[in-house]
């Protein structure tokens, strides 16, 4: 089971809110596909909120500077 945290802002693992924003947890059913530790992975989909027939006229970038994740058992 993965139990996923949403803060908004920016933030160091050391600097959280006591409340995320949005919570949510994986069910055990899901298990199988957790990797081992040092295995894991960063999926990154964007979405249009709300979704239109507007394209962007140019291209579109995402950087993202810092990612972390805590790995406990």
């Amino acid at each position: 089971m993965i139990k996923l945290f949403l803060c908004n802002g920016i933030h160091d693992l050391q600097s959280l809110p006591d409340t995320p924003d949005i919570t949510w947890t994986t069910s055990t059913r899901q298990d199988k596909f957790i990797t081992n530790k040092g295995c894991q992975t960063i999926h990154f989909n964007l979405w249009r909120q709300p979704p239109n027939s507007v394209t962007p006229s140019g291209n579109q970038e995402v950087i993202i500077k810092k990612f972390q994740h805590e790995f406990t058992l």
